[in-house]
Order: structure tokens, then C-alpha cells, then sequence
């Protein structure tokens, strides 16, 4: 990639630029580029690189602050993504909000759907002109600003804001912002550190979801677990839609989901969540997940999702309608790690998801009830013990397991006291009593 930069810059149109402009702009101009060569010359790190571009284009124009901002249509949401400030530094706080939209800036908006530049050299200009927009860059404490898009894809803005020089000159933008996309390669690769390679899926199209326990998003790309992408609002959104199987409008997502809050702060946290989610997991797929619809959000339909969930309900379904033990046992055997807890566990008992939480917890409890009896069947009664000790890892409050669990330890001449202790601790009175009628127990029940 060095090679390619230091061609680009070998071959920039020096003098096609600088013919037509003052001598302070020439001089501006070929000093910056020369530093900025130099400087590329031993650096691999294309933040570094990207970074060093920024400031030089920041004191190119003794500008204030200048930057790279990302920007999703899909949405209307923009963050800074690299930025340099000329009085705090790299990538130190700004005046934006954790995201901005890009509704309330209509000249961006426009200026990327016709890929060209906006020069704005007095902000009061548009006072009366657009109020909303006056407001909004009042707020960011912008006098002046010019911005590039990065791209014909409207994926973003380089912006340099409260320019000293050149406020109305964007030639030098350009250049620096081509650079940049060779740089960055149209992106930056913030995501790839979280991910984990995985072999699971067969396709680019196919994503696989577990979110029976704790939740994980795998492709073709990698995998991507709930512990190292902490962000609830945004995996609440997902399971939300995967177990509505349909696009839902953000208004009804509120009133499921937060019913509670004040419906106006939700929609707007709903657009922040998602764009987040897309920028933590963009190295996962080619395409955004989550995507918006004149329907409503819904889980891209270019996308054949694969859940846990779907398996172990394929699995339980499949069991019933088979005779032969071994068979039945096997199918069931190979279900059995698929639940891991139940649905979105860290969510805890959220009235709109305890429909489905009930859902797969009877479905698991029996495949468990259905593979013990098979397994008692076959008389196998060290994998009995086994898939009875695991599942009441998970599910302590079955009566069936405690029941597999307790009769195989006896009919092996084991100690079953613990076991009896466990069971009590787990099950209701009525549910016990049974348990050492059905044991036939004597005085340890009592």
C-alpha cells in the first residue's frame, strides 16, 4: 500500500492547481505535500498515516478542527470517526453528540447525493435561509467550514471547520480525502480486532444467531459475541426482530420494547443503537444486518438467518416422529448444546420476550425428558447420569432429570442423599412429593 500512496502523491496535479492560485496558496501547498510525503515514507499504520493527513490539512488552512465523518443515509445518522483538533489534539472530545442526523444538515445531505463539495464561508448566511441548520452548527461553534465527500456511496465527509485561509478553496480537501479512501481503503478497519475467525457458515448469505444463553452473530467473515460488542439496546433490537419475523415501525418497536420512556427520546435512541451496531460489526457482513425499510426495521431479507433456536425446535419436531431409539437418541444427543440458557438471558424477564423465553425452555426440557427415557430404553446408564447432570446445570427445576438422575444412581448402588438435597432445593413441595413417590423412596424423602 506504501508504494501506491507515494505514487499518488508523485503523480498529484501539482501545477494544474497551483497555476491559478496566489503565491501564498503555491507555497502553502507544495510545503505541505512535501512534509506529508516524507512523513509517509516510513510509516505502515494506516491510523497514523490517516492521521498525520488530517492535521496537515487542518494547518493547511489554519483550520480549527478537521476530520473524517461517517455517515449512514440508511438512517440519517453521522458520528466523527478520525479527527484532529488544532488546540487539543488527535482524536480528543469534540462538541458532537454521540451521533448526530443528518436531517438537521439538508446542504450535506445534498452535497453527497450530487457528490460535490459544500463551501460554507459565513455560517450567518444561512440565518434566515435554513434556521435549523444555523442552529445546529451555532451549537458546534462553526464560523466557516468546507466538506468533501469521501465517496459517490454517500458513506461520509472529510470536513475541515473555522478555516484561517483558503475559506473558499476546497482543491487541496479533494486531494487529501482521495489519499485518505487509499489509506483507510474506503473504510476503517476498527471492527476486525473483535472478531473471531469461525468455519461455521457455508455462504457469504448465510448468518448464523445464537441467542439461546448468551448471544453471538457468526459469518462467513468471523464470529461476534454479546460480550465484546456491549451494546443491550442494539441486541435487544435484533432478537426483537428475528422473533417478529417482519418489519416493524420504530413507534411499535418503542411501545414493545419501552413502553415506559417518552416515545420521542426512544425513536431517536432506536436510529442511534442501530448505527452504532453497524459500526462495531462492520467487517462481519457486506451489507448492513439490521436494515430500514418504507415497512419498518427489519433483519435484511438479502440474508438466510440461521438460529439456534430454529434447531433445537427442527430437532425437538423431527425426535417425535421417529421409532428407532438409537436414532432418536442421536438426533437428540447432538441438539442437546444448543441451548445454552434461555432466550437473550442477560435481557432477564422483560415482559415482551417471556413469550419466547417459555417457548424454548419447554422445547429443551423436552428434548431432555425425550433423550433420558430413550436413553433409559437403551439402558445406557452413564450417558443417563451425564445428560442429567448437564441439563440440571442449566434447567435445575426439572422433575424428570432429578427423577433420571436419582434412579440411575441408584440402580448403580451409588449415594443418593446430595442428589435428594438438589432436587428440594429446586423443586416446588407438590413437585417433590412426586419425585419420591415416583422413586419409591422411603425415609430420605421424608
Amino acid at each position: 500500500m506504501l508504494e501506491q500512496i507515494k505514487m499518488y502523491i508523485r503523480n498529484l496535479p501539482y501545477l494544474a492547481i497551483v497555476d491559478r492560485k496566489e503565491h501564498e496558496y503555491c507555497k502553502a501547498f507544495f510545503e505541505t505535500w512535501k512534509d506529508i510525503s516524507a512523513y509517509l515514507n516510513d510509516r505502515q499504520s494506516a491510523l497514523e498515516m490517516g492521521l498525520y493527513i488530517i492535521k496537515k490539512t487542518c494547518e493547511f488552512y489554519l483550520a480549527e478542527w478537521c476530520g473524517l465523518l461517517k455517515v449512514d443515509m440508511d438512517i440519517g445518522v453521522w458520528t466523527p470517526e478520525v479527527w484532529y483538533d488544532r488546540e487539543t489534539g488527535a482524536m480528543e472530545e469534540t462538541l458532537f453528540d454521540e451521533f448526530e442526523f443528518t436531517d438537521h444538515f439538508p446542504d450535506w445531505v445534498n452535497a453527497m447525493a450530487q457528490h460535490e463539495p459544500v463551501v460554507i464561508t459565513d455560517i450567518g448566511e444561512l440565518k434566515d435561509k435554513s434556521p435549523l441548520e444555523y442552529q445546529e452548527y451555532c451549537r458546534l461553534e462553526v464560523q466557516s467550514v468546507i466538506g468533501v465527500p469521501i465517496d459517490k456511496e454517500q458513506k461520509g465527509l472529510f470536513v475541515v471547520k473555522n478555516l484561517g485561509r483558503f475559506c473558499d478553496d476546497p482543491d487541496f480537501m479533494i486531494i487529501a480525502c482521495s489519499l485518505l479512501m487509499l489509506i483507510f481503503d474506503y473504510g476503517i478497519p476498527e471492527t476486525k480486532s473483535l472478531l473471531q475467525s469461525s468455519s461455521l457458515t457455508r455462504s457469504e448469505e448465510e448468518i448464523r444467531i445464537n441467542f439461546l444463553g448468551h448471544l453471538e452473530i457468526v459469518t462467513a467473515s468471523g464470529s461476534i459475541r454479546e460480550d465484546t460488542v456491549r451494546q443491550n439496546r442494539t441486541w435487544k433490537i435484533l432478537i426483537y426482530l428475528l422473533c417478529k419475523e417482519r418489519a416493524v415501525k420504530a413507534y411499535e418497536m418503542v411501545q414493545d420494547l419501552w413502553p415506559d420512556e417518552p416515545e420521542e427520546k426512544c425513536m431517536i435512541n432506536i436510529r442511534g443503537a442501530i448505527y452504532r451496531f453497524r459500526q462495531r460489526t462492520a467487517g462481519l457482513t457486506d451489507d448492513y444486518l439490521i436494515v430500514s425499510l418504507p415497512a419498518g426495521y427489519c433483519i435484511n431479507p438479502k440474508y438466510s438467518i440461521i438460529t439456534d433456536a430454529q434447531e433445537l425446535e427442527a430437532a425437538v419436531l423431527k425426535a417425535r416422529a421417529i421409532k428407532d431409539h438409537k436414532e432418536k437418541a442421536d438426533i437428540l444427543k447432538s441438539a442437546f448444546p444448543l441451548y445454552r440458557g434461555s432466550v437473550f438471558e442477560s435481557m432477564g424477564n422483560e415482559p415482551w420476550i417471556m413469550t419466547q423465553k417459555a417457548r424454548y425452555n419447554m422445547l429443551y426440557v423436552e428434548l431432555v425428558n425425550v433423550l433420558l427415557d430413550t436413553l433409559y430404553n437403551q439402558g445406557d446408564e452413564e450417558e443417563i447420569r451425564e445428560y442429567a447432570l448437564k441439563s440440571l446445570e442449566i434447567e435445575p427445576g426439572n422433575p424428570t432429570a432429578h427423577y433420571h438422575l436419582i434412579n440411575s444412581i441408584k440402580r448403580s448402588g451409588g449415594s443418593i442423599q446430595i442428589n435428594l438435597k438438589m432436587a428440594r432445593n429446586h423443586l416446588t413441595e407438590e413437585e417433590f412429593d412426586n419425585l419420591c413417590q415416583l422413586l419409591s423412596e422411603k425415609p430420605e424423602c421424608k
